[in-house]
């Protein structure tokens, strides 16, 4: 008798409560191959805790226990909280807004303007980061910490820096889980959108305020064009020959977009639909063209809310939305 897939996986992890069977991960992974992981509708991720303990004893046991971490980006800080592991976070970016217990924690700065007086007197023993952190150099001698550079640019990186993360905190299951859960996401997002009309899209990470100038956009490599693909849009700049980089505003009419999404380039001057309709109009004077402003605190960054973010412009882009 064919059993659905939801009830498959949850029958597995409930035997996996008594029994270790560590190919879970592979066999969903496989059933995502397949294509079976889009029929997992409202996966979540509680079906398999019971595997945590299980998959930990895989963990490197001779691995150092940090306790006193400090991360220096948003995207960090919200992986290390998803794989439950916030209370070992000390200090964090100045730009962390989620979850709400990081945002009330000391501010270290960012990467370019770090808080070194303050680090120092947090005492971390591993600082998290993506990218070289001015002058850290200089406080390490008095510090035991151990500094880990990650890159997050492509979804392959998130899922890889994940691991690593998971790797280094010693919870290799919830690494594997959260990973899980976000290709499940990415993957149902993708089989909606693929019902629709593909859309051009013409990504506009920055502006000015008030005006369709100065426009900053995406190429190919960047996880925002990812995520716009599965979402159902294609690229109009994919072959802009750099991953991130500045265009005309003749430039972007050449390549007849129908939708541009404003990742908030102009919103904290703006405030309102109407002017940002109104500073698109210089380059858009009809109505051709579908602008969707996106302002929520997660678009710019590569974390485990990604599958949210890919629903959002899938949504933006759908028929419905004319």
């Amino acid at each position: 008798m064919l059993v659905a897939p939801r009830m498959m996986l949850m029958r597995l992890c409930r035997l996996l409560q008594w029994e270790n069977s560590v190919w879970l991960v592979g066999l969903v992974a496989a059933l995502v191959g397949l294509g079976v992981g889009s029929a997992l509708n409202g996966f979540d991720e509680s079906m398999v805790k019971g595997v945590t303990a299980r998959f930990s004893l895989l963990g490197d046991k001779t691995a150092p226990v940090y306790s006193r971490i400090i991360t220096f980006t948003p995207a960090l800080t919200e992986i290390v909280y998803a794989l439950d592991q916030g209370h070992r976070v000390v200090g964090t970016s100045s730009f962390v807004t989620y979850p709400t217990d990081a945002a009330l924690l000391p501010r270290v700065g960012g990467i370019v303007d770090p808080n070194l007086e303050l680090i120092t007197q947090l005492d971390p023993d591993l600082i998290l980061t993506q990218g070289v952190i001015p002058g850290l150099e200089s406080i390490r001698g008095g510090m035991s910490a151990h500094v880990e550079n990650l890159s997050i640019e492509t979804l392959d990186e998130l899922y890889e820096t994940i691991t690593q993360i998971g790797s280094l905190l010693a919870c290799p299951a919830d690494a594997k889980i959260l990973t899980l859960r976000l290709r499940l996401e990415l993957a149902e997002v993708a089989k909606m959108a693929g019902k629709r009309a593909v859309r051009k899209v013409f990504i506009c990470l920055g502006r000015d305020p008030g005006r369709a100038a100065r426009l900053f956009t995406t190429g190919r490599g960047s996880f925002i064009s990812e995520i716009v693909s599965i979402a159902g849009g294609v690229n109009v700049f994919q072959e802009l020959g750099a991953r991130y980089r500045e265009v005309s505003g003749e430039e972007v009419l050449a390549r007849t977009p129908d939708v541009v999404l404003d990742f908030g380039g102009g919103w904290a001057a703006e405030r309102s639909m109407t002017a940002v309709l109104a500073a698109w109009q210089s380059l858009f004077p009809r109505e051709s063209v579908r602008i969707v402003v996106i302002t929520e605190d997660y678009v710019l960054y590569p974390g485990p809310r990604l599958g949210l973010l890919a629903r959002t412009i899938a949504d933006s882009l759908s028929e419905e939305c004319r």
